[in-house]
């Protein structure tokens, strides 16, 4: 029998896939359920392999967790410089950044080193780094739709945001670009801005 004309009859479908026994809706359904959760881990795996950071992220909790330390600093190592090439500034590299730092952390503290522990300053610094790209880039997309009328937003926390912001030297290129942006996109007449 044609197989696309069995895709409706449990009982064909049954027959098919189990020649030698009778047919079982139950037993069945429990193939379907299986099928759909390898279909579901399919497209995981999947995704996971189109987000190369996701699959190294993996990789160095395993190896965290296993206690490979030797494999997981080498790893890690891998990691940092990666992304230190990286010469875009993306939300994924500020994602990044954190993700890498919390594990670094996380291992310092699993090989229990009792020493300063500056992968807490590093931890902190970027998930900073992390929130206020994120921040200021959501931020930008309200203001701007503010602009041309869309809507009404509560940007909660932005002035106070702003004002660190501003104060800090030593903040990065790109949040400053948005941060820039965002000044331009709520103080459109205003030429202080750009200086």
């Amino acid at each position: 029998e044609d197989i696309d004309q069995m895709c409706f009859d449990k009982a064909a479908i049954s027959q098919y896939v189990f020649p030698d026994k009778a047919p079982d809706e139950k037993r069945l359904a429990y193939q379907f359920n299986y099928l759909m959760r390898l279909s579901e881990d399919f497209l995981a795996q999947e995704d996971l392999y189109q987000d190369s950071f996701l699959l190294e992220k993996s990789k160095l909790n395993v190896l965290l967790e296993k206690k490979l330390y030797k494999h997981f600093n080498f790893q890690l190592g891998k990691a940092q410089k990666r992304i230190k090439t990286e010469e875009v500034r993306s939300i994924s590299y500020w994602r990044d950044q954190y993700w890498l730092s919390e594990i670094e952390t996380q291992a310092l503290i699993s090989e229990r080193k009792r020493e300063y522990i500056k992968g807490f300053q590093n931890l902190s610094d970027n998930l900073d780094n992390y929130f206020f790209f994120e921040k200021l880039r959501y931020s930008c997309a309200m203001a701007n739709l503010e602009a041309i009328g869309a809507n009404k937003y509560d940007i909660q926390f932005i002035e106070q945001i702003k004002d660190y912001l501003e104060e800090k030297t030593d903040k990065d290129f790109h949040i400053d670009i948005y941060l820039k942006i965002f000044q331009c996109l709520i103080q459109q007449d205003n030429e202080q801005t750009f200086s």
